[in-house]
């Protein structure tokens, strides 16, 4: 990877915290750097801006829910949900769930369904809570969504 020089300014806890780093690893803060950022920016490529695919279905199915999930993902946009991300992510994780259990089906989703899904979380109670509420805002979607 080609580096460039950058000169910032930064606050001198997260300087400390680098150099403490570099010091460990026995390198320049530079590299260190480099290194960290780096691994942000494949963190956010890979789940952020291209998230997966989703695998494990007929491809025609796949292809026909991959468009469901960005057109939730638009509709979450349009209508200003502050955490549109986080509904799209649980919703992709959700189906990606579903498709690894044989369901391609997803107007055969129910609240045991997602009640079934949540169980098998290692989240506290009110994260799961808040799963629930994205993915019923999804199967609501889902319900008033035309199909194709």
């Amino acid at each position: 990877m080609e580096l460039v020089e950058v000169k910032w300014k930064l606050p001198k806890p997260l300087v400390d915290w680098l150099n403490s780093i570099a010091k460990r690893r026995n390198e320049p803060i530079e590299e260190v750097v480099a290194w960290t950022l780096g691994n942000l920016y494949n963190y956010y490529e890979r789940w952020v801006v291209t998230p997966r695919k989703l695998e494990y279905g007929e491809p025609e199915k796949l292809e026909e829910i991959e468009k469901k999930l960005e057109v939730f993902k638009e509709y979450l946009r349009t209508k200003n949900f502050k955490k549109y991300d986080d509904y799209y992510f649980a919703a992709r994780k959700f189906v990606q769930w579903l498709l690894n259990k044989g369901v391609n089906d997803l107007n055969s989703i129910s609240d045991e369904t997602i009640n079934e899904y949540l169980e098998g979380l290692n989240v506290k109670p009110s994260t799961k809570g808040t799963y629930k509420g994205w993915l019923k805002k999804f199967l609501e979607f889902l319900k008033h969504t035309p199909q194709e």
